[in-house]
């Protein structure tokens, strides 16, 4: 309502006239997590009333009803287009559709199939054709995903099979390795040899690159900035100056700084390509094991692991909420510096009821399961080192001890 720009008695007004509407009157004092499900799509429904939509488009309205629910919520529905609302209903229940809908198009393939009047369309063979050209068609591509997915899961079956300290400690190696050199044809085959390591155990080159792309500006800015180096501190290797920047030649762009910029983007790049590779290789539980050999506290190890799988569950809930804000009129840019924590208090107060919730959630699952009755935690699966084990190591060991060895011998690295 605040972004409408409404008054607080008209927002007020509409509020009123929205839950009477829906017969949510009774529970306006109530938090929308103690309602049932109809009465949460009812809500959801008054949400929008609310605004005064003249088009109002609703998805699968009546799924998780049951037949009072369905018939409550497509009266109201039917309340609102008699009122004078266009409504657009999307739905797979065909018996629905024929109840409800004046017009109906039918989708197959993606594409317009049937543009007509209900009365005209012979329901409902021709609907359930469609629908079962739409399901073979989700069968094909769902196949063709199975298809790449197993594939990827064979190509990176050596590496997943190799035990989590291995692959621990190839990430370390390549974590120091990555700052034993400033030759930047080092890090840049350094850089290649990690990423080829990552594809090699089953990484997607296309999610690694939608990853990388938003950043590219980033990436672009630090190269600048590392290239730009102050005048004073050339140290009379004007030699290496290929041009300054401001007149009093305090700011020069220089060989040097451009390689450094470089050096560092590499680096960037050489810790992504090596987190692919040990969480495309490695499963959580696999690093609870772990913490578990190290004799972590069960209930540190529990919470640590939670978390890592909190956060895809959590970023993917803050784009919905994102969307759901930015399609209610919320804007999320402006000027000063009051103004992004102004905007974003509507995306991170559901955000983090959502987190609350989800957190209860899960603690109530694990007390039914009786975690933390006994304070002895045994685990399903032990470590153990193999054949390959042991030799993948010795070469990680070997190739890192021969770097160290370079380096000390060049003082500095080349």
């Amino acid at each position: 309502m605040q972004n409408l720009g409404l008054k607080s008695s008209e927002a007020a007004e509409r509020v009123e006239e929205a839950l009477g509407v829906t017969g949510l009157s009774g529970a306006r004092d109530k938090h929308p997590y103690v309602l049932s499900r109809g009465q949460r799509q009812m809500l959801a429904v008054a949400s929008i009333i609310a605004l005064r939509p003249e088009i109002l488009v609703i998805d699968e309205p009546t799924a998780g009803l049951d037949r009072l629910g369905i018939q409550k919520l497509m009266a109201l529905v039917q309340q609102l287009n008699q009122s004078g609302t266009t409504i657009i209903m999307i739905s797979h229940d065909l018996e629905l559709v024929q109840t409800y809908a004046s017009r109906v198009i039918v989708l197959r393939k993606g594409r317009i199939w049937r543009d007509c009047r209900i009365q005209d369309l012979a329901l409902p063979d021709e609907m359930r054709y469609a629908e079962n050209e739409s399901e073979e068609n989700s069968c094909e591509e769902h196949s063709r995903e199975e298809s790449e997915y197993t594939q990827e899961k064979h190509r990176g079956r050596f590496w997943q099979g190799l035990d989590v300290r291995t692959k621990m400690l190839l990430f370390l190696i390549a974590a120091v390795s990555a700052y034993l050199f400033k030759g930047l044809i080092y890090n840049l085959t350094l850089t290649a040899l990690i990423g080829g390591l990552a594809l090699a155990a089953g990484a997607r080159p296309q999610r690694i690159i939608r990853a990388l792309l938003p950043l590219l500006p980033v990436f672009l800015l630090i190269v600048l900035v590392d290239a730009l180096r102050c005048g004073s501190s050339l140290a009379g290797a004007n030699s290496d100056v290929i041009f300054y920047v401001l007149p009093s030649h305090t700011l020069a762009l220089t060989k040097g700084g451009i390689e450094s910029g470089l050096n560092f983007l590499w680096r960037i790049f050489m810790m992504v390509f090596a987190t692919v590779f040990l969480t495309t290789t490695t499963p959580v539980e696999e690093f609870v094991r772990l913490l578990h050999k190290w004799r972590v506290p069960p209930v540190a190890a529990f919470t640590l692991t939670t978390a890592l799988r909190f956060i895809p569950a959590l970023d993917q809930k803050r784009r919905q909420i994102l969307d759901a804000q930015k399609a209610r009129g919320a804007k999320f840019e402006g000027k000063g510096l009051v103004w992004p924590f102004k905007a974003y208090i509507p995306l991170m107060v559901p955000l983090l009821i959502y987190s609350i919730v989800l957190a209860n959630s899960l603690a109530m699952a694990m007390l039914n399961r009786g975690f933390g009755f006994t304070r002895k935690v045994t685990q399903s699966q032990t470590l153990r080192f193999n054949a390959w084990d042991f030799a993948i190591s010795a070469m990680g060991v070997a190739l890192f001890s021969a770097e160290l060895y370079l380096r000390l011998a060049l003082h500095g690295g080349a």
